[in-house]
């Protein structure tokens, strides 16, 4: 009963997540290959089914039918994954993976078909077609996994995004869970007498992979819904400062600021906008300061708890005034330094969060 309503949960959850995340990772081809691995596990979900099992046994008439269907869809997930994460992280010679795949789903098939109905999937007298059947399912499956798991949890430090490191880390550990699986499983098919609390083990491992594996991939597939979220609240976040200094420097303007509403309402391109908007503060600074700055004010500015807001807020006011330009060819020392790129975004932020503040207190 246990074991049923498992089932069943792995079919609801697996189904669900690719119901509900399947129009939005169709739509990035990034994710494609992604979204493959949840299909396919989708599917392999269908195949553990009791009444999947039963209706392929009487639909075929070929007793344990249902058994080679479950192993063949194991056969094929594990390839699939594993192609995933070999283009993850660039590991090339497809042909060889796919070819090893199908190579152990036609023997697997094969051998099946030459073991008699009676003996199939029941530890064996000696050395038969079913052993060739279990090892051939054993060597592939713990190679596929193992190698799969072994490259995700390899590329994991070099994952910078929080929801795409937590995805990748469900979809290694569930994947990895396969390996002692499939060697609980082959000791069952051949060997006697194996102990119910290894099958109980067995079982909730494969559970667990159903479970970790889909639901990763649909967290991983997120990343990009964060990145853009992320980069839009930072957006915002940098709209009083942006709009004091472009209002000081117009003449660098190719259009009107928006106003604050539109630019809350304005989605779509999220990095662009942010690295634009970095870019004209940046611009905007260097602008005031080589038009309006002069050595005493630079050197009035390093008295203070924040030298480049000090002079900013100064020129800024200045130019809004109207004061007289000087270009006095200052120095550069007291230029704020942003290179407006994905890696030093974060670290930039803070910076001219900090800068705005003390921009206001001045």
């Amino acid at each position: 009963m246990f074991e049923e309503i498992s089932r069943t949960v792995i079919l609801t959850v697996v189904w669900t997540v690719l119901v509900l995340r399947t129009p939005a990772m169709l739509r990035d081809r990034r994710q494609r290959r992604l979204w493959l691995v949840l299909a396919v596990f989708a599917l392999g979900s269908i195949t553990i089914q009791s009444w999947f099992g039963r209706f392929v046994n009487e639909a075929t008439g070929i007793p344990q039918f249902n058994n080679l269907v479950q192993g063949l869809s194991g056969i094929l997930n594990a390839a699939v994954v594993l192609e995933f994460v070999a283009y993850l992280v660039g590991v090339r010679r497809w042909r060889l993976r796919i070819g090893a795949a199908v190579a152990t789903a036609a023997g697997m098939c094969v051998t099946f078909a030459l073991t008699p109905a009676a003996e199939r999937f029941k530890p064996p007298v000696g050395f038969t077609a079913f052993t060739v059947y279990a090892l051939l399912a054993l060597v592939y499956m713990v190679v596929a996994a193992g190698a799969a798991s072994y490259l995700l949890f390899r590329q994991l430090p070099r994952i910078t995004g929080r929801t795409l490191y937590a995805g990748l880390l469900m979809v290694a550990v569930g994947h990895a869970t396969q390996v002692p699986f499939m060697l609980i499983r082959t000791w069952q098919r051949l060997v006697p007498g194996i102990p119910q609390w290894l099958l109980d083990v067995a079982f909730q491992l494969g559970t667990a992979r159903f479970i970790l594996v889909p639901l990763g991939c649909s967290i991983a597939a997120l990343e990009p819904v964060r990145q853009a979220a992320l980069y839009y609240y930072r957006r915002v976040r940098l709209y009083g400062l942006w709009r004091r200094l472009r209002d000081a420097t117009g003449e660098l303007a190719l259009e009107p600021p928006p106003s604050r509403r539109r630019d809350l309402l304005t989605f779509g391109r999220s990095w662009e906008r942010l690295h634009r908007r970095v870019v004209e503060i940046r611009d905007s600074a260097f602008y005031l300061h080589d038009t309006w700055a002069w050595p005493e004010l630079l050197q009035q500015a390093r008295d203070t708890p924040h030298p480049v807001a000090h002079w900013l807020e100064v020129t800024r006011r200045d130019a809004l005034d109207g004061a007289p330009q000087r270009h006095s060819g200052v120095g550069h020392d007291l230029l704020p330094e942003l290179k407006a790129s994905q890696s030093t975004m974060h670290a930039e932020m803070r910076y001219l969060i900090e800068l705005d503040r003390a921009m206001r207190v001045h």
